[in-house]
């Protein structure tokens, strides 16, 4: 039986450090938090936030770090984690499309297009709840959730991780199943050597992509409003809609 790369939050996180840069991530949010936001900010919330592996970064830069997740295991993972690094967290077990927070964030983002929807309708919906969950005049911050780049909505690549004696081989591939209705389907696969122990882990996800412009005007149809967009997480590197961007990074804020 192959268990799911997602319920392994200490593998996952191994994979998938190669790929971000967790420093340059949280300087471009703190960017823009002071830039655009309305509110001074305190806290960040990270939807779909997993091993959280912004935590440390966002508590040095003085804000508190809110992790939302609808898995038990990745919120356990990273309060266990915080608590040996010694920050402060705060976690919301919950579901992106379906959520309402107790005490409304200043800030959210979600990184590495972790929305998981099925049609455009569910994406409002998504965005009604964080509008529910944020500050008037806070901001919400996208990251891979349009398309920049109709030539790179499907591809695949293969990376290398290791931590201590564990090595991770990650494989990734994502295609289109369904061009009428936008979906894709993308499929992680981690192949573990733990201290000589293989294991193999997967994990497929099914979800609606978003063009440029449709997505500006599915905004228009949300509480909050277009602020701008860049070409990955360069705040001086603006991307007009209409030239390709691999990694489409983009700036709104609740009304």
């Amino acid at each position: 039986m192959v268990s799911k790369a997602y319920n392994n939050p200490e593998y996952y996180e191994i994979a998938l450090s190669s790929l971000r840069n967790v420093k340059k991530e949280v300087d471009f949010l703190d960017k823009a938090a002071k830039k655009y936001s309305k509110v001074k900010v305190y806290s960040m919330m990270e939807i779909g936030c997993g091993n959280s592996p912004y935590v440390e970064e966002i508590s040095k830069k003085g804000y508190q770090f809110v992790g939302l997740d609808l898995n038990k295991r990745m919120l356990d993972f990273s309060k266990t984690k915080a608590k040996k690094k010694e920050v402060d967290i705060k976690t919301a077990y919950a579901n992106m499309l379906n959520f309402k927070l107790k005490e409304k964030v200043d800030f959210c983002f979600v990184l590495f297009g972790s929305i998981y929807r099925k049609n455009h309708e569910e994406f409002l919906q998504h965005l009604k709840c964080v509008s529910n969950s944020l500050k008037k005049g806070g901001l919400y911050v996208l990251h891979m959730v349009i398309e920049g780049d109709v030539n790179e909505i499907e591809g695949k690549f293969i990376d290398y991780s290791k931590r201590g004696n564990i090595k991770v081989k990650v494989e990734y591939e994502k295609r289109v199943i369904d061009i009428s209705r936008q979906l894709l389907q993308e499929n992680l696969t981690l192949f573990v050597n733990d201290n000589g122990k293989k294991i193999k882990l997967f994990e497929p996800n099914i979800y609606n992509f978003i063009l440029p412009q449709e997505f500006k005007l599915m905004i228009k149809q949300s509480d909050f409003e277009f602020l701008d967009w860049f070409d990955g997480f360069n705040i001086n590197k603006k991307f007009d809609g209409l030239r390709k961007c691999e990694y489409v990074v983009c700036i709104l804020r609740k009304k």
